[in-house]
Protein backbone atom coordinates (compact mmCIF):
# COMPACT_ATOMS: atom_id res chain seq x y z
CA UNK A 1 0.00 0.00 0.00
CA UNK A 2 1.41 3.14 -1.31
CA UNK A 3 1.69 6.68 1.18
CA UNK A 4 -1.39 7.63 -1.77
CA UNK A 5 -3.66 4.49 -1.11
CA UNK A 6 -3.81 5.69 2.54
CA UNK A 7 -4.83 9.12 1.70
CA UNK A 8 -8.91 9.70 2.77
CA UNK A 9 -9.89 11.94 0.39
CA UNK A 10 -8.19 8.52 -2.55
CA UNK A 11 -10.76 6.06 0.17
CA UNK A 12 -13.88 8.54 -0.62
CA UNK A 13 -13.14 9.23 -3.94
CA UNK A 14 -13.01 5.53 -4.86
CA UNK A 15 -16.12 4.80 -2.83
CA UNK A 16 -18.03 7.73 -4.35
CA UNK A 17 -17.05 6.12 -7.73
CA UNK A 18 -17.84 2.47 -6.91
CA UNK A 19 -14.57 0.69 -6.54
CA UNK A 20 -13.74 0.21 -3.15
CA UNK A 21 -13.11 -2.96 -1.33
CA UNK A 22 -12.51 -6.01 -3.19
CA UNK A 23 -8.61 -6.93 -3.64
CA UNK A 24 -7.48 -3.40 -5.39
CA UNK A 25 -5.74 -1.17 -3.68
CA UNK A 26 -7.86 2.36 -4.07
CA UNK A 27 -5.75 4.21 -6.31
CA UNK A 28 -5.16 0.90 -8.37
CA UNK A 29 -8.69 0.73 -8.50
CA UNK A 30 -9.53 4.37 -9.71
CA UNK A 31 -7.12 3.66 -12.37
CA UNK A 32 -8.70 0.66 -13.31
CA UNK A 33 -12.19 1.92 -13.34
CA UNK A 34 -10.99 5.01 -15.44
CA UNK A 35 -9.22 2.45 -17.94
CA UNK A 36 -12.15 0.17 -18.61
CA UNK A 37 -14.32 3.63 -19.13
CA UNK A 38 -11.78 5.02 -21.57
CA UNK A 39 -11.30 1.13 -23.49
CA UNK A 40 -15.44 1.20 -23.90
CA UNK A 41 -15.95 4.11 -24.96
CA UNK A 42 -13.14 3.19 -27.69
CA UNK A 43 -14.30 0.17 -28.81
CA UNK A 44 -17.67 1.60 -29.69
CA UNK A 45 -15.93 4.51 -31.47
CA UNK A 46 -14.07 4.43 -35.32
CA UNK A 47 -10.63 4.56 -35.73
CA UNK A 48 -8.53 6.35 -32.84
CA UNK A 49 -5.76 7.61 -34.63
CA UNK A 50 -4.29 10.47 -32.79
CA UNK A 51 -4.10 11.48 -29.00
CA UNK A 52 -6.74 14.29 -30.57
CA UNK A 53 -8.93 11.29 -31.71
CA UNK A 54 -8.68 9.81 -27.93
CA UNK A 55 -8.73 13.68 -26.22
CA UNK A 56 -12.15 14.00 -28.86
CA UNK A 57 -13.99 10.83 -28.07
CA UNK A 58 -13.61 10.82 -23.78
CA UNK A 59 -14.75 14.65 -23.85
CA UNK A 60 -17.94 13.75 -25.81
CA UNK A 61 -18.54 10.31 -23.38
CA UNK A 62 -17.95 13.01 -20.63
CA UNK A 63 -19.55 15.87 -21.81
CA UNK A 64 -17.05 18.09 -21.41
CA UNK A 65 -15.74 21.05 -23.87
CA UNK A 66 -12.05 22.78 -23.35
CA UNK A 67 -11.59 25.93 -24.00
CA UNK A 68 -8.27 27.39 -24.73
CA UNK A 69 -7.05 31.18 -23.80
CA UNK A 70 -4.55 32.56 -25.10
CA UNK A 71 -5.07 36.38 -24.56
CA UNK A 72 -6.83 38.58 -22.20
CA UNK A 73 -9.64 38.92 -25.12
CA UNK A 74 -10.30 34.77 -25.29
CA UNK A 75 -10.88 35.63 -21.28
CA UNK A 76 -13.24 38.53 -21.60
CA UNK A 77 -14.88 36.25 -24.87
CA UNK A 78 -15.32 33.39 -23.09
CA UNK A 79 -17.09 34.54 -19.59
CA UNK A 80 -19.27 36.79 -21.73
CA UNK A 81 -20.28 33.63 -23.63
CA UNK A 82 -20.98 31.65 -20.47
CA UNK A 83 -22.69 34.15 -18.12
CA UNK A 84 -24.74 35.23 -21.74
CA UNK A 85 -26.31 31.53 -21.50
CA UNK A 86 -27.51 32.28 -17.40
CA UNK A 87 -23.70 30.51 -16.29
CA UNK A 88 -23.54 33.70 -13.59
CA UNK A 89 -20.55 31.78 -12.00
CA UNK A 90 -18.13 31.71 -14.90
CA UNK A 91 -18.10 35.30 -14.65
CA UNK A 92 -15.32 34.53 -11.81
CA UNK A 93 -13.09 33.07 -14.20
CA UNK A 94 -10.54 35.47 -14.48
CA UNK A 95 -10.30 35.20 -10.50
CA UNK A 96 -9.18 31.38 -11.09
CA UNK A 97 -6.13 31.79 -12.71
CA UNK A 98 -2.74 32.87 -10.65
CA UNK A 99 0.91 31.99 -11.49
CA UNK A 100 0.24 28.00 -10.05
CA UNK A 101 -2.77 27.50 -12.02
CA UNK A 102 -2.96 26.06 -15.31
CA UNK A 103 -7.00 25.00 -16.26
CA UNK A 104 -10.05 24.74 -13.94
CA UNK A 105 -13.21 22.73 -14.58
CA UNK A 106 -16.83 24.06 -14.38
CA UNK A 107 -19.64 22.48 -14.10
CA UNK A 108 -22.53 24.31 -16.34
CA UNK A 109 -25.10 24.58 -13.76
CA UNK A 110 -27.83 25.36 -16.48
CA UNK A 111 -26.98 22.55 -18.82
CA UNK A 112 -28.78 19.01 -18.58
CA UNK A 113 -27.36 15.76 -18.27
CA UNK A 114 -27.54 15.02 -21.94
CA UNK A 115 -26.15 18.51 -22.73
CA UNK A 116 -22.27 18.34 -24.74
CA UNK A 117 -21.06 21.12 -23.09
CA UNK A 118 -22.19 19.96 -19.58
CA UNK A 119 -18.91 20.61 -18.02
CA UNK A 120 -16.47 23.40 -19.34
CA UNK A 121 -12.29 22.80 -18.84
CA UNK A 122 -10.33 26.04 -19.13
CA UNK A 123 -6.90 25.95 -20.12
CA UNK A 124 -4.94 29.08 -19.44
CA UNK A 125 -2.48 29.76 -22.52
CA UNK A 126 -1.31 33.20 -21.71
CA UNK A 127 2.29 32.66 -20.71
CA UNK A 128 5.01 30.35 -22.23
CA UNK A 129 4.83 28.41 -19.04
CA UNK A 130 1.60 27.66 -19.24
CA UNK A 131 1.02 27.00 -23.13
CA UNK A 132 4.07 24.10 -22.79
CA UNK A 133 2.19 22.79 -20.54
CA UNK A 134 -1.45 22.96 -22.19
CA UNK A 135 -2.01 19.28 -23.41
CA UNK A 136 -1.16 18.31 -19.98
CA UNK A 137 -3.07 20.51 -18.61
CA UNK A 138 -6.14 19.18 -21.14
CA UNK A 139 -6.00 15.87 -19.82
CA UNK A 140 -5.76 16.86 -16.30
CA UNK A 141 -8.37 18.41 -16.40
CA UNK A 142 -10.37 15.53 -18.26
CA UNK A 143 -9.18 13.45 -15.09
CA UNK A 144 -10.72 15.65 -12.97
CA UNK A 145 -14.00 15.49 -15.28
CA UNK A 146 -13.51 11.36 -15.22
CA UNK A 147 -13.37 10.93 -11.76
CA UNK A 148 -16.37 12.83 -11.00
CA UNK A 149 -19.52 11.04 -9.29
CA UNK A 150 -23.17 11.58 -7.46
CA UNK A 151 -23.31 15.55 -6.70
CA UNK A 152 -24.09 14.55 -2.83
CA UNK A 153 -20.95 12.39 -2.85
CA UNK A 154 -19.03 15.36 -4.74
CA UNK A 155 -19.71 18.13 -2.23
CA UNK A 156 -17.23 16.45 -0.08
CA UNK A 157 -15.08 17.62 -1.91
CA UNK A 158 -15.99 21.02 -2.74
CA UNK A 159 -16.24 24.41 -1.97
CA UNK A 160 -19.47 26.72 -2.99
CA UNK A 161 -19.48 29.92 -3.22
CA UNK A 162 -22.64 31.91 -2.65
CA UNK A 163 -25.43 30.75 -4.67
CA UNK A 164 -25.29 34.21 -6.52
CA UNK A 165 -22.14 33.38 -8.21
CA UNK A 166 -23.30 29.75 -8.81
CA UNK A 167 -19.53 28.73 -9.15
CA UNK A 168 -18.03 25.91 -7.16
CA UNK A 169 -14.38 24.50 -6.75
CA UNK A 170 -14.01 20.83 -5.84
CA UNK A 171 -10.15 20.20 -6.18
CA UNK A 172 -9.24 19.62 -2.64
CA UNK A 173 -5.38 20.01 -3.88
CA UNK A 174 -5.63 23.42 -5.11
CA UNK A 175 -4.53 24.87 -2.56
CA UNK A 176 -6.82 27.86 -2.32
CA UNK A 177 -10.03 25.66 -1.09
CA UNK A 178 -10.54 25.29 2.31
CA UNK A 179 -12.63 22.07 3.46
Amino acid sequence: MTALDREYDIGLLAQGLGVAGGESLPVAAILNHCRTKVSDWMSRAAQVKTLADLERIVCENLHVVIEEIWTEDDLRRLVAKYVKQGEFGFANLANEFDDGTFGTLYERLRADGRSRDRYVAFIDCRTPAKASRRVFTRWHEIAHAMTLYLWRVRRLFMVRWSLEMGGWCWRAECGRCQL
